[in-house]
């Protein structure tokens, strides 16, 4: 009797089956393997035929050096009386590798909740359905890490293109404010106007992404954070300020442009002008944020205090002060003073 023309991807089924449905916990007998193939087959194929599959898998998968094979794949028979089938015992990447992947993706300030939920969901699949399952039900909440609500992977696509094309790139920057009833809103800046740069550098700090790009205007190297970014397009002009850029002294760079502070960790209230909104969001988060009036807001947050983190409000320059807790208050008015009296001396 002939073959049906489906029988050619039974094979092809059992395995599926196999990868997807078992692990350690979880083998399946050739029995119930043939009882899933009759599901979705018109003409279901015979158990020794089944049996041959699973025993041809067997062969495929392992070798005789190590049991591991390019595909990274283990099958095994339990002969537990209680835990009797046919099982994956090991896979490409372990339990704990998935996981530690799904932590990344969950902490990661720039991807996007909705994309961190597509990511974690392709990795999970890398393991059974029953572990998959565990591992979406991770859950990881990292001090500092905002979700970002721009889709920054679709944006790194134009922006790698002009690098590589050698040409100038175009956004739009964004920035938030608070809108007429006093809530939060991502507007654009310059009213809209395009940003023409040329971009050199795509990096990451503290989770962020960030494109270095020389600016005409100013002739310099300015970081951009990509998730401030919108509409980018390749430009077709070639790129300026390589040698600026070549030059440029990454060590010190870094050092004056990704700072960040440790200290002991306290609940304090701080007071700021409302032009610095995106600042103590891209810093602190929304939680916490209050609006003052029309030109200042509060945000209560917990924070490292350090002379670096009283060096970062005085930074601006009377446009962020400390409200609470008194003696916090009292201690950045010492370092004030102290700033002020090494200047004199």
């Amino acid at each position: 009797m002939p073959k049906k023309e489906n029988q050619k991807f039974k094979s092809l089924l059992v395995a599926k089956i196999l990868i997807e449905e078992t692990d350690d916990n979880h083998p399946l007998t050739t029995d119930e393997i043939l009882e899933r193939i009759e599901r979705v087959e018109e003409n279901p194929p015979e158990y020794r035929s089944v049996l041959r599959d699973i025993h041809q898998l067997d062969e495929f998968f392992q070798t005789q050096e190590d049991n591991k094979n390019e595909f990274g794949y283990v099958l095994d028979r339990s002969d537990e009386y209680y835990n009797r089938g046919w099982k994956i015992i090991q896979r490409p990447f372990d339990y704990e590798d998935i996981q530690l992947l799904i932590e990344a993706i969950n902490s990661s300030k720039g991807i996007s909740h909705k994309k961190s939920n597509e990511l974690k969901e392709k990795v999970a699949s890398l393991r059974s359905i029953h572990e998959k399952e565990k591992l979406l039900d991770i859950n990881v909440y990292t001090l500092g890490r905002t979700k970002t609500d721009t889709d920054i992977l679709l944006l790194l696509g134009s922006i790698n293109d002009a690098i590589e094309h050698n040409h100038k790139l175009s956004f739009v920057y964004k920035n938030y404010t608070f809108n007429d009833k006093g809530k939060i809103e991502k507007v654009s800046r310059r009213q809209g106007r395009e940003y023409i740069v040329s971009p050199y550098q795509i990096l990451m700090s503290e989770s962020n992404y960030y494109l270095l790009a020389y600016n005409d205007y100013f002739d310099k190297i300015i970081p951009y954070r990509i998730d401030r970014m919108e509409s980018t397009k390749e430009v077709e002009e070639e790129r300026d300020g390589f040698e600026i850029y070549r030059n440029i002294d990454f060590n010190d760079f870094f050092k004056e442009t990704f700072n960040m502070w440790i200290g002991d960790r306290r609940v304090v209230k701080l007071l700021f002008t409302n032009n610095l909104l995106y600042t103590v969001i891209d810093r602190f988060g929304k939680d916490g944020i209050q609006k003052l009036d029309e030109e200042h807001f509060t945000i209560t947050t917990r924070i490292m205090i350090s002379d670096q983190f009283f060096s970062w409000v005085s930074g601006f320059r009377g446009k962020a002060k400390i409200l609470e807790p008194e003696d916090i208050v009292k201690d950045y008015r010492e370092f004030i003073k102290d700033i002020n009296s090494s200047i004199k001396n």
